[in-house]
């Protein structure tokens, strides 16, 4: 194993410190690599190149992960058709109460929803968290975009699209930092629908290339619901109005709730 720790010119003590603790390692060699040009896929792209192993492993700066990682990630790719490689990525063990939304949430979408994707060759998303490739893949697919958010969305889906295997596993667990304040997770999450946009955009194609239920269906739906998203608070906010102007519509409040069932989770 190879370690590339790419420094995206922070200003702070990473390089010192990332330095210091690859003396001490006993079991991986690594190098700090300093790319002068900001940005997350720029800094990507730069790491990138500068390897030569076959299977890349990308991980996230704030990530944790088990001692047994590698191995996890690595014995997907006994099969030649498997292309990249991901996880279920947990909110770290904290009192922040958007820790505790935040794990519903990833149960939700990626434990069970990308699950049901992996099972027609359709996951949307392996999270850039940590994610692993097939060298030969990530070749073929070209380097992660520059200028627009969600770039691990982006390459999953561009890989998957060259005919790769594209996989899942909830066994192998993650934990990586949430929001810390409202402000915080309002920039999340407008980056994280932002990124869908993106990427619905950069692969309108294979909607009308027929490439399978990723492109027909998954892609298209993702980005809808984003805009479901804002059309449930201007319902919420019209039935406010109306309870107001006539008291008599709190009786389709049931109603409300049945299809609040079904707009719930992913509002």
């Amino acid at each position: 194993c190879r370690l590339y720790l790419v420094d995206n010119m922070l200003g702070d003590n990473t390089v010192r410190v990332a330095r210091q603790a690859l003396a001490l390692c006993q079991s991986v060699i690594g190098e700090v690599l300093e790319c002068t040009t900001k940005g997350k896929a720029n800094a990507l792209n730069f790491g990138v190149r500068q390897t030569t192993e076959e299977i890349i492993v990308r991980l996230d700066a704030d990530t944790l992960c088990s001692p047994h990682l590698f191995a996890e990630l690595v014995a997907h790719f006994s099969d030649p058709r498997v292309g990249i490689v991901g996880g279920l990525p947990l909110p770290k063990k904290t009192p922040n109460l958007f820790r505790y939304v935040r794990e519903i949430e990833v149960y939700h979408n990626i434990g069970f929803s990308r699950i049901a994707q992996s099972a027609v060759d359709a996951v949307l998303c392996v999270t850039g968290v940590v994610t692993a490739c097939r060298r030969e893949a990530l070749m073929k697919a070209g380097d992660f975009s520059v200028g627009i958010n969600g770039e691990d969305t982006d390459m999953t889906i561009r890989i998957g699209r060259l005919g790769y295997g594209v996989v899942v596993d909830p066994k192998i667990h993650l934990f990586s930092e949430v929001p810390a304040s409202w402000g915080e997770l309002k920039e999340q999450r407008t980056r994280w629908s932002r990124s869908m946009l993106h990427a619905f955009a950069r692969n309108l194609s294979s909607l009308w290339m027929f490439q399978g239920v990723r492109g027909i269906w998954i892609i298209p739906n993702s980005a809808w619901i984003i805009f479901r998203r804002v059309l449930v608070v201007l319902i919420l906010a019209y039935f406010a109005v109306a309870t107001l102007i006539d008291p008599s519509v709190v009786l389709m409040w049931p109603l409300v709730t049945v299809v609040a069932l079904f707009l719930g989770p992913s509002f």
